[in-house]
C-alpha cells in the first residue's frame, strides 16, 4: 500500500456494463503530469472475459509471450477451476499513452482461483429449510459446474437429482446481472431480504428484511419460525372472531325470530368483540414460535383462504355448541317464572361471553396441563384477565342500571 501511495497516483476507476463482471483502474506515476506520459492501465474480473481481452501474457520469469499458442491451455486451466468449485478470476494490464481505455490488447498478469467456503452452519440451516418443505433455488452470477459445485456442498441438490440432470442437459437457463436487475427482482419478491453490507443502499431501501452481516443463511430459519408463528396466529384469531360473530348473530337471529326480541344486544356484541382482541392479542404472545410449527407448512397460496378443513370443522363445532347452550337457557328459562327476561338475557349474554374466553383457550393448542402452567407464568395475561374481567362485571351492572334508568 505504501508503494502505490507514494509512487503511483490512480487516475481514475474504470466501470463496465453490467453484461460484464469486473472492472479495472487507470494509473499514473506521481510527479509525472505531462501528457505525454505512459500510464498503466489495470483490469481485474472473470477469468474468461477478461482472457478473451488479452493478447499477450506474462511467464514465471518476467517475460511476455504471445497468447494465441496457448489460450487453449489457459482456458483448459479455467474449466479445471470451475470444475473444483473455484471462482476464476483474471488480472490483466495495458501501457498506455492517452487516456484512451481500450478493452483489447492486453497483458495477462495471473489468473487466480478464489475458494468460496461454505460452513456447517450454512448446511444446518439449509437442510432445516428443507425439512421444512421450503424449496430452495440456487440463483448464481457464477458459471454453471460453478454454481452446481455451490448446490451440492450446501446440500440443495444430491448428484443424479432431476435439478441437476436438467442443467446439465442444457435445458433454459437463466441469468440476471448487476445490481439494478438485483434491486427489481427484490421488489418483486414477496419478501425481499438482504444483507445490510453486500448489497447497495437502493436494494436495501426496496427489500422487507435486513439481516445482519456475515451471518450466511443462518438468520432464515429464526425468519421462517416467526413467520409461521405469525401465520398460525392469524389463523386462530380468524377463527375465533369468525366464531364469535357468526354465533352471536345466529343466537340473536333465532331468539328475536321465536320472542321478538333480541337476548344479545350490539353494545354486547362490539363488547365480546373487545375482550377478544385484548386476550386473544395476548394469548398470541404467550407461547413462543415453538420448532413444530417448521413442520407445519401454510395451506394458503395467494388464491386460497386461510381456513383450512380441520378450522371450519372446529368453527362449525364451538358454533353449534355455544348456540345450542344459548338457546337452551333462553327457551329454558321462560318456564321458570321465578326470574325476570332481563335476568335471564343477562345469563345469555354471560353464558355467551365465557364461552368466548374459554375458546381462547382451547384455541392454545396445548395440553390441559401446559395450559394452565403457561397461564400462571404470564402475569400479564392473567393481569389482563383479570382487569378484562373485572370490566365485564361494571358493563353489566352499568348497562343494567342505563336499562332501568331509561324505562
Amino acid at each position: 500500500m505504501d508503494f502505490s501511495t507514494e509512487k503511483f497516483a490512480i487516475v481514475g476507476p474504470i466501470k463496465w456494463s453490467f453484461n460484464k463482471k469486473g472492472g479495472g483502474v487507470l494509473i499514473r506515476k506521481n510527479g509525472d503530469e505531462d501528457v505525454e506520459t505512459i500510464m498503466h492501465l489495470h483490469w481485474k474480473g472473470s477469468a474468461k472475459t477478461i482472457l478473451r481481452m488479452c493478447s499477450h501474457y506474462y511467464d514465471s520469469e518476467g517475460n511476455i509471450h504471445a497468447l494465441e499458442d496457448q489460450k487453449s491451455k489457459f482456458e483448459q486451466v479455467i474449466r479445471d477451476m470451475e470444475d473444483d468449485g473455484l471462482r476464476p478470476i483474471a488480472f490483466a494490464y495495458k501501457p498506455i499513452k492517452e487516456r484512451e481505455i481500450r478493452e483489447d490488447g492486453l497483458i495477462l498478469l495471473a489468473l487466480v482461483g478464489f475458494k468460496c467456503k461454505i460452513g456447517e452452519d450454512d448446511k444446518s440451516a439449509v437442510k432445516a429449510l428443507r425439512n421444512a418443505g421450503v424449496s430452495i433455488k440456487l440463483v448464481s452470477q457464477d458459471e454453471l459446474q460453478k454454481a452446481i459445485k455451490i448446490a451440492f456442498e450446501l446440500g440443495i441438490c444430491s448428484r443424479g437429482s432431476n435439478d441437476v440432470v436438467a442443467l446439465e442437459e442444457g435445458m433454459q437457463l437463466l441469468s440476471m446481472e448487476g445490481q439494478q436487475q438485483l434491486t427489481l427482482a427484490i421488489r418483486e419478491a414477496d419478501v425481499g431480504i438482504v444483507e445490510a453490507t453486500l448489497n447497495t443502499e437502493m436494494a436495501r431501501e426496496g427489500s422487507d428484511i435486513i439481516v445482519s452481516p456475515g451471518r450466511g443463511l443462518r438468520p432464515f430459519t429464526p425468519l421462517l419460525r416467526h413467520g409461521r408463528c405469525a401465520y398460525h396466529n392469524i389463523q386462530r384469531f380468524i377463527q375465533l372472531q369468525l366464531t364469535a360473530c357468526i354465533s352471536g348473530l345466529l343466537i340473536t337471529v333465532v331468539v328475536t325470530i321465536c320472542s321478538g326480541e333480541s337476548p344479545i344486544t350490539a353494545i354486547q356484541l362490539l363488547w365480546v368483540n373487545y375482550i377478544i382482541c385484548i386476550l386473544g392479542g395476548r394469548m398470541m404472545v404467550m407461547e413462543p414460535a415453538a420448532q413444530a410449527l417448521m413442520a407445519h407448512q401454510p395451506q394458503a397460496k395467494r388464491t386460497k383462504s386461510l381456513m383450512t378443513n380441520f378450522m371450519w370443522r372446529t368453527f362449525v363445532t364451538q358454533v353449534f355448541y355455544q348456540a345450542s347452550v344459548s338457546l337452551i337457557i333462553q327457551f329454558m328459562g321462560q318456564a321458570v317464572h321465578a326470574l325476570k327476561q332481563e335476568e335471564w338475557n343477562s345469563m345469555i349474554f354471560n353464558t355467551f361471553t365465557l364461552c368466548q374466553v374459554f375458546n381462547l383457550f382451547n384455541a392454545m393448542e396445548l395440553e390441559k396441563k401446559e395450559i394452565f402452567v403457561v397461564v400462571i407464568r404470564d402475569y400479564r395475561f392473567l393481569m389482563a384477565l383479570v382487569v378484562v374481567m373485572g370490566m365485564h362485571v361494571v358493563f353489566i351492572e352499568l348497562a343494567t342500571t342505563l336499562v332501568v334508568g331509561y324505562a
